[in-house]
């Protein structure tokens, strides 16, 4: 098995790239297992929360170059499935993210750092054309200038600079990782499941939108879950929600 695959929490899955001797690249197979264990967790309604990490001390460098030096064609069909992914993704960079890893980033909904999270993008520098989301995730983060000069320089960024720069949501000691990371997908587990998968969906559509057919699709989609749920489970949903945060 390149990947292990876990319940660290109720409703939480983690799947956690294993080849260390690689640093956690991505070859034929692990392509293929993390492709299914994705679907099997999109399938799952006991599973709220994908959380996707690395075996210390990288994250992911990228496609396994045994591979390609053997010819063997490596399927990006699971960034595919990230990103139509109907639940939260929560990435835990805890090293490197490299090329094709730092694709993998992108493809989560969420990234946690610490101080030894780097991304570094090395197409160009390697005669290649992403083709796991990079263009388009990228300059999405980060704005058409820095995207550009991320993947044509082929520099490293920091922790620091990428929590700046929107690529971490945040950056805490090593050690804390995992906690911080499960705590997060806690607080995403208690909410409802179908609303979870319809705000992603809202969020994921509304982003290509302008802003004006992006407020009219909201209310849409706010009148529908409204019209579809008990008002009097909702009202004690929010007394109570209202009472703990006195």
């Amino acid at each position: 098995m390149s990947i292990v695959v876990d319940q660290p929490r109720e409703h939480v899955l983690r799947i956690r790239l294993d080849a260390p001797e690689v640093r956690n690249a991505i070859s034929q197979a692990m392509a293929l297992e993390l492709a299914q264990t994705i679907d099997r967790c999109a399938a799952d309604p006991e599973h709220k929360v994908l959380v996707i990490t690395g075996t210390d001390p990288a994250f992911c460098a990228g496609v396994d170059l045994r591979d390609i030096s053997a010819g063997r064609r490596v399927s990006m069909h699971f960034f595919d499935v990230l990103a139509e992914f109907p639940k939260p993704v929560i990435g835990v960079i805890n090293g490197v993210a490299a090329t094709g890893g730092f694709e993998l980033a992108l493809a989560c909904h969420i990234r946690i750092g610490s101080p030894l999270t780097a991304f570094v993008d090395r197409h160009a520098q390697l005669g290649m054309v992403a083709g796991g989301g990079m263009s388009a995730r990228l300059v999405r983060l980060v704005g058409l200038g820095a995207a550009l000069e991320i993947t044509l320089s082929g520099r490293k960024i920091g922790a620091d600079d990428a929590l700046a720069m929107g690529l971490l949501n945040h950056v805490v000691d090593h050690h804390l990782l995992e906690q911080t990371a499960l705590d997060l997908a806690d607080s995403m587990a208690a909410i409802d499941g179908e609303l979870s998968s319809i705000i992603i969906g809202l969020y994921r559509t509304n982003s290509e939108l302008p802003l004006g057919e992006a407020l009219k699709a909201e209310r849409a989609v706010a009148d529908q879950w409204r019209d579809s749920r008990d008002r009097s489970g909702a009202l004690e949903n929010f007394k109570a929600l209202k009472e703990r945060s006195n």
